[in-house]
């Protein structure tokens, strides 16, 4: 039975992959029609998880029942934050739909917001802000920031309060048979193993969801559950900043803030992640869309005091040219060329 579940949910997970050509250029019924079996899939899905929850505390299947978890949620965390999101492929009732199987899914292995299911027991606080964040970028223009959102209802958590001592008596599951011990290191590197099979430079366009549920994952990540990844974030990264569409340099950009404000500068500058960071995006500096330039700069202010790191300086040593000096030098050439008043 429950090897039968876990089929289905992976099955069902595969089915909420949004191919491109489903929904780019076709008439609306068809797009309807593809709408409709995502929701068939959400559905499906939820009923599968709806299925492992009731059975997880079942002594003689509990051991499958983690098992099953353990393979199933990495699938579903691959595909489900494309649809929480307002894309081409959904609509109100899919995201209200995604938004009831990620609490599902949450409530499923005890945890009370996405940073908790992806970091794993080791998570002191969902709103803990990064020590590094030490330049405030903003939220962008019509974006909404989910990173530490609690997804449980409040009829769905049993003690809401962390700080509070536990009543076992009036919380049994969830302080006597925590879930959240049983994926102590949480479900990142199972995602970020699947993204190598999924995303890559051949699939990025075919496979919209894939690059949008890899970059939600991330930046639900705070400090400092973001760095022992560093190596295994930064190819996907890279790929999306070197991709000509302009969608995949803004999704490239706003990961990369993330990066930089939530793992130690001393780390970036290790191995030259910081200088291959720069290198990536130097260029866009002579792109005159609004959404790279609104997207880049402050990226870019967060990037170059780390690129240079601390510089003991005195009046007897004389000023070298420096990264700043070069995009100062740039950003000063394009003012001065600029016609468009919006740029």
């Amino acid at each position: 039975m429950v090897d039968e579940v876990e089929k289905d949910c992976i099955k069902e997970a595969e089915g909420l992959r949004v191919k491109a050509e489903e929904h780019l250029d076709v008439e609306d019924s068809a797009r309807a029609e593809a709408l409709e079996r995502y929701l068939q899939s959400l559905r499906k899905l939820a009923h599968n998880v709806s299925l492992l929850e009731s059975m997880q505390h079942t002594a003689t299947t509990e051991t499958e029942i983690r098992r099953a978890q353990r393979n199933i949620v990495p699938h579903v965390l691959l595909v489900l934050p494309a649809h929480l999101e307002k894309h081409y492929w959904t609509s109100a009732r899919s995201r209200d739909e995604a938004k009831g199987l990620l609490r599902q899914v949450l409530r499923m292995c005890g945890c009370r917001s996405p940073l908790e299911l992806l970091a794993g027991e080791s998570v002191p606080s969902a709103d803990k802000t990064s020590p590094y964040a030490l330049i405030e970028v903003g939220t962008e223009e019509g974006e909404e920031s989910t990173i530490g959102e609690h997804y449980l209802e409040d009829e769905d958590r049993e003690c809401p309060d962390p700080n509070r001592q536990p009543n076992t008596d009036q919380c049994p599951d969830q302080y006597n048979q925590s879930n959240t011990a049983l994926f102590p290191s949480g479900f990142m590197k199972p995602v970020l193993s699947l993204v190598k099979t999924k995303l890559s430079k051949h699939t990025l366009k075919s496979w919209p969801t894939d690059k949008h549920a890899f970059v939600w994952c991330l930046r639900q990540l705070t400090h400092p559950h973001v760095a022992p990844l560093l190596d295994s974030l930064l190819p996907p990264l890279l790929m999306l900043l070197d991709d000509h569409e302009t969608e995949h340099k803004v999704l490239g950009l706003r990961v990369m803030t993330h990066l930089i404000k939530n793992v130690d500068p001393t780390e970036l500058r290790w191995y030259g992640r910081a200088e291959v960071m720069y290198q990536a995006i130097k260029n866009f500096l002579y792109i005159r869309e609004v959404d790279i330039i609104t997207t880049l700069h402050p990226c870019l202010a967060l990037l170059l005091p780390i690129l240079e790191g601390p510089q003991a300086r005195t009046i007897q040593t004389p000023l070298k040219r420096t990264k700043m000096d070069e995009v100062f030098a740039i950003l000063l050439n394009s003012l001065y060329l600029e016609s468009k008043i919006e740029i």
